[in-house]
């Protein structure tokens, strides 16, 4: 039987728009310990060897504390993905953007926190996007109890840990899912 554990340690949220006065949004998100800033500027015109047609360009870079350039490069392109998902392309075509996100006490939470903060800066910069969207993770243990926003203990002692991302109102489906470990299809 599938279990969920919402009374397990719950997590603390922090979220912050317009932190940073140079960049044209910004955002931050917290779950716990584990911080995502991210910044984004733009829009600048395109060079001709930049343009996409009918889009706009994306550009993101990760940096965390932890100095993982595997991770890193995996969650950009992650994060690109659910970004080129969301933006209203005829709005924002021959044109580029740039995220930098910075992840603190980079942990397994970090691809949430940073999918959060990136949706904050996009509302703080007020870039034309089809829907809000939003990020979770749970893991799930031996005993198939699912763990909504799990800390580094409880990861560890899971089977398996998942990242999802939702977009707007109809959160039947996520436009992102990411798992690893041992899990059922029903879990």
């Amino acid at each position: 039987m599938l279990t969920i554990n919402s009374a397990a340690s719950t997590p603390i949220f922090k979220f912050e728009k317009g932190l940073l006065s140079n960049s044209h949004g910004s955002g931050s998100f917290a779950i716990g310990k584990t911080k995502s800033i991210c910044s984004i500027f733009g829009p600048v015109e395109t060079k001709p060897n930049e343009e996409i047609s009918g889009k706009a360009a994306l550009k993101v870079v990760v940096i965390s504390d932890k100095n993982i350039q595997a991770i890193e490069g995996k969650q950009e392109s992650d994060i690109k993905h659910i970004i080129e998902a969301i933006l209203l392309h005829s709005l924002n075509e021959a044109v580029k953007y740039k995220f930098s996100l910075y992840n603190s006490n980079a942990q397994k939470l970090s691809v949430a926190t940073a999918i959060n903060s990136c949706s904050i800066a996009l509302v703080d910069a007020g870039i034309p996007i089809k829907s809000i969207f939003t990020a979770s993770c749970c893991c799930i243990t031996e005993d198939s109890t699912i763990i909504p926003f799990p800390s580094d203990e409880q990861i560890e002692n899971s089977v398996s840990f998942h990242n999802f991302a939702f977009i707007g109102e109809s959160c039947d489906l996520p436009i992102f899912s990411n798992s690893t470990g041992k899990f059922t299809k029903h879990e």
